[in-house]
C-alpha cells in the first residue's frame, strides 16, 4: 500500500446551556471548566502514516488417498436348515399348508468348498458331505431309487425302482408368462425353456464345457438318484476321484464350484440293498444346482454339464375356514372386498415361507354364489387392469366360491422353478360371523335366547341366504335386546363383544395370527347398539365376533337394627326404631325404610345409622329414616344377615358470639362459636374480640341490647331460657350472643408521596386558580409543592373515605430548614405565605384544609404557597412533615384540637407523618449533563464514486446530552423518583378553572420537561474577523422526533420525566460535521456555542 497523507485540524467547541426563568432572571452555563480550557491555539499538524503491507505465502495441502480395495470371497458358504414353525395363538392356529409327512431335522453338515480353476484341474478333498454319502451309498453303484427321465432317455438293462419317476422337464407351455408386463398370463412357458431362461449354460464356468446332459426336475419327495446315463446309470460310480469320475456343483451363475463323489439326489433315497433315512426328508434341496459330470481317461473324457431343479410346493392358508356342509369340507373363507388375495404358502423348505401377493399371480373362476361364471385373472403387483382382457390388481368382490390358480415366482438361486398351485376358497361380505352367547358369574358359556317377539337385528340376508352363517356387515347398527333369563334370580349386567383381527406376520409370529379384543355394548334404555368396528385394509380373512350376554346370581342382606345412645342417659321410652327387620335383594328395588324416633319435647337428637357398633354412628347417613342399600359389589356371601345400629345423644346447641364490630386478631374472625349440650351447665368462653378504640362490657341476646351475661359467665339451657324441655317440641339448636362495646376515637394513617424537586424562582407553569379562604372574600392563586395522602379509620365503620366529613380532619404543618433537625410549626389559619387556614373554591361553603382526590377516592392534604411568594430556597426549601388527627363525632372519647396540638398542649388521636423534601434547583447542571467541549477534526471522506472531499467531525464523535439523577437528603437514595410541580399547569386537561374543582388532579400527572437546542452552525475567532459557517449538527441515534444521520435543527425538542424510571434519560445524541473552509490563518482559535433550554419552566 502507499503512502497516505492528511492534516488534522483540532478546534474547541464549547457548549453553553442557557436557562431562562420567569421573571426575568436569566442563569448560563459553560460546559468548559474555566477559560484556559477554550483559549487553546488552532494548531495545524501533520502526520504521515505508513501503511505496510504483508502478504501472506500459499500453502499447499497434501492430499490423502485414503481409500483401500477390499478383497472379495468368493467361496460358497452353506447355512444352517431351519424347523418348520408354527404358531398358537388365543385357540386360533395359523396353519400354512404343510406336505402331508414332515422330516425330522436333518444335521448340518459343515462345508469347506475350495474354487475350482477355470479348467477344472485344482480339485479338492472329499468334503464331509462326501465321507457321509461314502458310507450310506454303495461303492460300486447302481442305486435302487433312479429317476426314470431327467438324464435317462432310453431302457437300460438295469431295473428302475417299483415305481419309476419320470423327471424329464415338462415340454408344454404350462407357466404364465410372469415376466410379461403387458400379457402376464399367456401360457407360455415350459419347464424346459425356463431352465434355459433362468440358468443358461452359456455364462460362468459353462463356457468352457461343451458336453451337455439331459436336465432333471427332482422334487425333495422323489427318493430317485438322478440318471446319469454317462455312468450307466449309476452301475460305475463309485469314490473314484482319482480316476477323474465325480460331480462338480455350481450356483446359478455357473460358479464357485464344489466337487461331489456322488449322483445327485434328496436325502432318503435308497441304494441297492440300503435303506433310506426314516422318516424321508422332504424338504431337502442340496441336490438342486448346476451340475458338471467329469469323466477322466479313455471312456468320453470330459464334462458333462445338467441343471437340477424343483418345482415349489404352495398350499393356500389361512386364519379362518368356512365348512361347506354340501361339500363336507373346509374352505379358506376370505372378504370380497378386491383386496383379500389368498394367502399362499410355500413349503418346499424346511421352513414354511408366505408368498408375497404383490410377486404372484391369480386366477380365480367362480362356480357358486354371487361369483358364478365370473372369471378374471390378477396380479396385485403389476397393476394389470386392461378392458377386455380380463386383467386386474384386484381380488374378487362378488361373494361366492371360487376355483384359484396361484402362480409364484420363480426362485434363481434356489433352483426352484414358479409355483402353481390350484385351490379353492370361498369370499364374504366385509363383516363379522356372529355367535350370541351367556355367562352366569362369568363361568361357562351358553347359547342365548331371546325373549318372544324380542329378538336382535336381522343378519346379512345375502350371506345368510348364500353360505348359511349369521353375519353382521361392518358399518352396520344392530339392535341386541336383553336376553331371555329368570329376573329373579340373576342380573343382567350386558353384552361385551368379542372381536378377531389379524395381525401382520412379525419376526415372532412369521405367518401372522389372529388376535381378539373385547369391547362393552352400548346401552339405550332395554336395546344395546352394536356397532362391527371397521375392518382394516389389511384384514383378509373373514372375522368372527362372539356377543356375550353377563348375566350374574342376585344376593340378599337381611338387616336388624339396634338403637344405641352415647354421650348421655338412656331414657325408657323416649327412642325407638321400626320395623324389626328388612331383606333387600340385590338390584331389585327395596321399598321399605328404617325410622329412628325422639318423643316429643325431648332434647335427644338422632346420630346417625351405621353398621359398625364403635365406629362413627353416622356413616350410612344422619337422617332420621335410612332406606338399606347394600353394596352387594363388596359382599362375598350369596345370603347375608347385618346389624345395623341407630345412634342417638343428647342435643348439642351452639352459642355464637358475634364480634358486633370486634374482631379476634388471632384469627382475623368476627365471630366464633361455643358447643354446649341441653341438661347441663355451660361456661361461656372468654370473650376474643377486640375492637379498637372500644372497650368490651359483655354479652347480649339483643344486637343492641344491654348486657345480659358477664364475660365468662355461666348458664343453663341458654336457647331454653333455663327450661328442661321445650314447649310444643320447639328444641333450638343455635343462640347468638352480641358483645356489647364502648366506641374510641378515629385513627389516622398519613402516606407521603414522593419528595420534590423544583427549578428555582420558576412558578408560572405551576400556579393554580380560585383559592378562598374563610372570612375574605378575594380569590388567590397559589402552586402546590407537596402533599400527603391520609387514611382514616373510624372505630366500628372501618376505612371509609366518602363517609367522612372533612370538615373534621385537623392539620398542623411543620418546617426544618437544617435538615431535619429541628422543626417549626407553621401558624395555625395562615394564607399570606403557606396556605394553613380552610380553603374552598365556593365561598360559602365547603372551607376544609384537606382534598377529596374524586379520582383515587382518597383524601390528601396539600401545602400550598401564595402566587406572590417566589419558590427560593429561603422561601419554600427545606423539609416538612404535617400531624392530622379526625374528630369523629360518633366517638366516646375526642380529640385534641388543632390549638392544643400547635400548643403542645394535647395530642390524643393525632398522627405524625415521615418527613418530605423541597429540593430546589438553582444549577442547570444539577439536572442535565452536557459535554464540557467538542473537538472538530479534519478528515478526507471518499464517496462511493471515489471522489474526495475534506471535511471537518466532532471528536469524539458522538456527544450525548442526558438527565442526572438527583440524591434525596432524607435518605441519601440518588434516583429519578421525584415529585415535579414546576410544569404541573403545562399543557393541563382539567376544565375547571379553580384548584378544589380539579386542578389538584394536574399535580401528579408528572408532566415532562422539555429541552430544545440552539446552534447557529458557526464558529468565530476572537476578533471575529473570520468565521465557519458550515458545520451543522446530527443526531447519532432515533431519539424522539430525531433520527439517526439526519440534521438536527435549532429549536429541536426532546423530553424527559422524573418518573422513577431509568429510561428516556437520553435527551440527545448528535455529532458535528461540515466542509473545511479554505484560507483559514494558522494560530487562530475559533469558537461556538450550542445551548440548551428548558422550555416550560417559567
Amino acid at each position: 500500500m502507499g503512502i497516505m497523507k492528511h492534516k488534522k485540524v483540532k478546534a474547541l467547541l464549547s457548549a453553553a446551556l442557557v436557562l431562562s426563568l420567569v421573571g426575568g432572571n436569566n442563569l448560563s452555563y459553560v460546559g468548559a471548566k474555566n477559560q484556559q480550557d477554550i483559549e487553546n491555539t488552532l494548531k495545524i499538524e501533520e502526520q504521515t502514516n505508513n501503511a505496510e503491507q504483508e502478504s501472506e505465502a500459499e500453502k499447499e495441502i497434501p492430499k490423502e488417498e485414503n481409500e483401500i480395495p477390499k478383497e472379495e470371497n468368493d467361496q460358497m458358504q452353506s447355512t444352517p436348515e431351519e424347523s418348520v414353525e408354527k404358531d398358537h395363538i388365543e385357540d386360533v392356529e395359523v396353519i400354512p399348508a404343510m406336505p402331508e409327512t414332515e422330516s425330522e431335522k436333518a444335521e448340518t453338515l459343515e462345508k469347506n468348498p475350495e474354487k475350482v480353476s477355470k479348467y477344472g484341474d485344482e480339485i479338492p478333498e472329499i468334503t464331509d458331505r462326501a465321507v457321509l454319502m461314502e458310507g450310506r451309498n454303495n461303492t460300486v453303484g447302481n442305486y435302487d431309487d433312479v429317476c426314470l427321465g431327467g438324464g435317462n432317455d432310453k431302457p437300460t438293462k438295469k431295473t428302475y425302482n417299483q415305481n419309476p419317476k419320470v423327471r424329464n422337464p415338462i415340454t408344454g407351455n404350462y407357466y404364465w408368462r410372469y415376466d410379461n408386463p403387458t400379457y402376464p398370463f399367456e401360457p407360455y412357458y415350459s419347464e424346459q425353456r425356463l431352465i434355459d431362461k433362468i440358468w443358461p449354460k452359456n455364462i460362468g464356468d459353462a463356457n468352457n464345457h461343451g458336453y451337455r446332459l439331459p436336465d432333471a426336475v427332482i422334487d425333495p419327495d422323489s427318493q430317485c438318484f438322478y440318471a446319469n446315463r454317462e455312468n450307466g446309470f449309476g452301475e460305475s460310480l463309485g469314490n473314484n476321484i482319482g480316476n477323474e469320475r465325480y460331480y462338480v456343483k455350481y450356483n446359478s451363475k455357473w460358479n464357485n464350484p464344489v466337487r461331489k463323489s456322488h449322483t445327485p439326489n434328496p436325502l432318503g433315497s435308497a441304494t441297492i440293498g440300503g435303506k433310506p433315512i426314516s422318516p424321508p426328508v422332504f424338504t431337502d434341496l442340496s441336490y438342486t444346482g448346476n451340475w458338471r459330470w467329469q469323466q477322466g481317461g479313455t471312456n468320453r473324457p470330459g464334462g458333462y454339464l445338467f441343471t437340477i431343479v424343483t418345482r415349489p410346493i404352495l398350499k393356500m392358508g389361512s386364519a379362518t375356514y368356512y365348512y361347506d356342509k354340501e361339500a363336507k369340507k373346509s374352505y379358506p373363507q376370505f372378504y370380497a372386498d378386491g383386496k383379500s388375495h389368498p394367502r399362499v404358502y410355500d413349503n418346499t423348505e424346511d421352513v414354511s415361507s408366505l408368498v408375497n401377493p404383490e410377486e404372484a399371480l391369480f386366477k380365480f373362476e367362480g362356480y357358486r354364489g354371487n361369483a358364478k361364471d365370473k372369471v378374471f385373472y390378477s396380479g396385485p403387483g403389476g397393476g394389470y387392469i386392461y378392458d377386455g382382457k380380463g386383467y386386474y390388481n384386484a381380488a374378487p368382490r362378488d361373494p361366492g366360491w371360487y376355483n384359484i390358480t396361484i402362480q409364484s415366482k420363480p426362485r434363481e438361486d434356489m433352483f426352484m422353478l414358479p409355483g402353481v398351485t390350484y385351490e379353492t376358497a370361498v369370499y364374504m361380505k366385509k363383516g363379522y360371523l356372529v355367535d350370541f352367547v351367556q355367562t352366569i358369574d362369568r363361568k361357562s358359556e351358553q347359547p342365548a335366547s331371546w325373549r318372544p317377539s324380542d329378538e336382535p337385528t336381522a343378519f346379512d340376508a345375502d350371506t345368510k341366504n348364500m353360505f348359511g352363517v349369521d353375519m353382521y356387515l361392518e358399518g352396520s347398527e344392530n339392535k341386541i335386546p336383553i336376553p331371555q333369563y329368570d329376573e329373579s334370580k340373576f342380573i343382567f349386567e350386558g353384552w361385551d363383544v368379542e372381536e378377531q383381527y389379524w395381525e401382520e406376520p412379525t419376526s415372532q409370529h412369521p405367518h401372522g395370527r389372529i388376535l381378539t379384543k373385547t369391547k362393552s355394548l352400548d346401552r339405550s334404555d332395554e336395546i344395546f347398539i352394536y356397532r362391527p368396528s371397521a375392518i382394516g385394509r389389511n384384514q383378509y380373512f373373514v372375522l368372527q365376533a362372539k356377543l356375550i350376554a353377563r348375566l350374574k346370581t342376585r344376593k340378599t342382606d337381611t338387616i336388624n337394627p339396634v338403637t344405641k345412645v352415647i354421650d348421655g342417659e338412656t331414657i325408657q321410652g323416649g327412642i325407638a326404631v321400626s320395623p324389626s327387620n328388612i331383606t333387600v335383594t340385590e338390584e331389585i328395588p327395596n321399598a321399605q325404610m328404617f325410622e329412628a324416633s325422639v318423643n316429643n319435647g325431648y332434647a335427644y337428637e338422632f346420630v346417625g345409622w351405621s353398621y359398625n357398633e364403635n365406629g362413627s354412628h353416622s356413616d350410612l347417613g344422619v337422617t332420621k329414616t335410612y332406606k338399606p342399600n347394600p353394596d352387594f359389589t363388596q359382599q362375598t356371601e350369596v345370603h347375608k344377615t347385618s346389624t345395623l345400629y341407630a345412634t342417638f345423644k343428647p342435643k348439642e346447641y351452639t352459642i355464637t358470639f358475634d364480634g358486633n364490630g370486634g374482631t379476634d386478631s388471632t384469627k382475623s374472625s368476627t365471630t366464633s362459636t361455643q358447643t354446649a349440650k341441653y341438661y347441663n351447665d355451660v361456661q361461656l368462653a372468654k370473650n376474643p374480640f377486640v375492637r379498637e378504640g372500644f372497650e368490651f362490657k359483655g354479652w347480649s341476646k339483643m344486637k343492641n341490647g344491654s348486657v345480659d351475661f358477664a364475660d365468662q359467665g355461666n348458664g343453663r339451657n341458654i336457647p331454653l331460657n333455663g327450661l328442661d324441655k321445650a314447649p310444643n317440641n320447639d328444641i333450638p339448636t343455635e343462640i347468638t350472643l352480641y358483645a356489647v362495646w364502648e366506641r374510641n376515637i378515629a385513627e389516622v394513617d398519613i402516606e407521603k408521596y414522593k419528595d420534590t424537586l423544583w427549578i428555582e424562582g420558576a412558578s408560572q407553569n405551576a400556579m393554580s386558580n380560585n383559592i378562598y379562604v374563610h372570612k375574605s372574600s378575594q380569590g388567590y392563586n397559589a402552586y402546590e409543592i407537596t402533599r400527603f395522602y391520609v387514611n382514616v379509620d373510624v372505630m366500628g365503620a372501618g376505612n371509609v373515605p366518602d363517609k367522612l366529613k372533612k370538615d373534621k380532619f385537623y392539620v398542623v404543618w411543620e418546617r426544618s430548614i437544617d435538615n431535619g433537625n429541628s422543626w417549626e410549626k407553621i401558624p395555625l389559619s395562615v394564607y399570606n405565605k403557606f396556605f394553613t387556614a380552610p380553603f374552598t373554591n365556593n365561598r360559602q361553603v365547603g372551607y376544609s384544609k384537606v382534598v377529596y382526590d374524586e379520582q383515587k377516592g382518597r383524601w390528601f392534604v396539600p401545602l400550598l404557597v401564595r402566587a406572590n411568594q417566589q419558590p427560593t430556597q429561603a422561601n419554600v426549601g427545606g423539609q416538612y412533615r404535617v400531624n392530622v388527627a379526625y374528630d369523629d363525632p360518633q366517638a366516646t372519647k375526642r380529640v385534641a384540637s388543632e390549638q392544643d396540638f400547635f400548643d403542645g398542649t394535647g395530642n390524643i388521636g393525632w398522627t405524625t407523618s415521615e418527613p418530605t423534601e423541597i429540593k430546589m434547583i438553582s444549577t442547570f447542571d444539577t439536572v442535565i449533563k452536557v459535554p464540557s467541549t467538542i473537538t472538530l477534526a479534519e478528515t478526507t471522506e471518499v464517496s462511493q464514486s471515489g471522489e474526495k472531499t475534506d471535511v471537518i467531525k466532532s471528536v469524539p464523535y458522538v456527544n450525548e446530552v442526558t438527565v442526572n439523577p438527583v440524591r434525596h437528603t432524607i435518605d441519601g437514595k440518588t434516583d429519578y423518583d421525584w415529585h415535579t410541580p414546576n410544569t404541573a399547569m403545562d399543557g393541563k386537561t382539567t376544565q375547571s378553572n379553580s384548584y378544589n374543582g380539579g386542578q389538584y388532579t394536574e399535580y401528579t400527572k408528572q408532566k415532562p420537561f422539555k429541552v430544545s437546542v440552539n446552534w447557529d452552525k458557526t464558529l468565530t475567532d476572537t476578533t471575529k474577523q473570520y468565521t465557519v459557517n458550515t458545520v451543522e449538527m446530527y443526531s447519532a441515534e432515533n431519539i424522539g422526533t430525531m433520527k439517526k444521520d439526519q440534521k438536527i435543527t435549532t429549536g429541536t425538542q426532546s423530553t424527559f420525566s422524573y418518573d422513577g424510571q431509568e429510561s428516556g434519560k437520553k435527551l440527545f445524541s448528535f455529532y458535528l460535521k461540515g466542509e473545511k473552509s479554505k484560507h483559514l490563518p494558522e494560530g487562530v482559535l475559533f469558537k461556538g456555542q450550542i445551548t440548551f433550554v428548558i422550555d416550560n419552566v417559567r
